[in-house]
């Protein structure tokens, strides 16, 4: 009999650390799949290693799977001077400024009205940007403030 509760006791200390472990492990894979970090590598193909802060978020739409949103993190400047680089071997970034009254006109995703930090986003004069109509994407990072403004779309809303 003694030796039966042994047995139970072991095998439950062993289920419940294994559900500490998974517990755990699920926490981290969550964490990292909402982290900013993982949205720039989607976004961007850069995998950044130093923890970059979203500073702002804005989604004109916000409901289910459809988006019309503005991001925009901030770099530690170690980092930023790494992203840099990266960009500088990426043939289809751009150096800025962007022409942004050229770009408007073809493309809504560069339209001046649809968040107050757009003019931030196209008034950057440092750094690269890319437009990719294809993904409905469009990026600018301001080197000189270590910022990266990626602006994208599931569908335009008429926020005008």
């Amino acid at each position: 009999m003694q030796k039966v509760k042994q047995i139970l006791k072991s095998i439950l200390r062993d289920m419940l650390i294994t559900c500490l472990i998974l517990g755990v492990f699920g926490a981290v894979i969550v964490g990292w799949g909402m982290s900013p970090a993982q949205y720039i590598d989607r976004k961007t193909a850069y995998l950044s290693y130093g923890f970059p802060k979203e500073v702002y978020h804005f989604d004109a739409i916000d409901h289910g799977k459809d988006y019309d949103s503005i991001h925009i993190f901030k770099l530690k400047e170690w980092d930023g001077k790494r992203f840099l680089r990266y960009l500088k071997e990426q043939e289809n970034w751009n150096p800025l400024p962007v022409d942004h009254q050229k770009e408007t006109e073809n493309h809504l995703l560069c339209d001046v009205e649809f968040d107050a930090h757009m003019c931030d986003m196209l008034g950057a004069e440092d750094g690269y940007w890319i437009i990719s109509p294809e993904k409905n994407l469009f990026c600018v990072y301001d080197q000189s403030e270590c910022m990266l403004y990626i602006r994208t779309a599931s569908s335009f809303t008429h926020y005008k």
